[in-house]
């Protein structure tokens, strides 16, 4: 039987998400990162992208490690 999967990343404006989703459709693990809030100064609206980047790689390395060590 082959295995395999994908990984999905969702990326809003007060978290990263990231889900890993077997070939059968399955949903086999989940990671999040919240992100600080986006609101300065009153009504102002600024995300840091640095910020942004971290929490990406963040997920992206959770789920991978968790990809791998349970050899999906």
């Amino acid at each position: 039987m082959e295995r395999g999967c994908f990984i999905g990343i969702d990326q809003g404006s007060s978290a990263t998400k990231a889900v890993v989703v077997g070939t059968d459709g399955s949903v086999l693990y989940q990671a999040k990162r919240e992100l600080s809030p986006p609101f300065r100064e009153g009504v102002r609206v600024e995300q840091d992208p640095e910020e942004i980047l971290r929490s990406v790689r963040d997920v992206l390395n959770d789920t991978a490690t968790w990809a791998r060590d349970h050899a999906v």
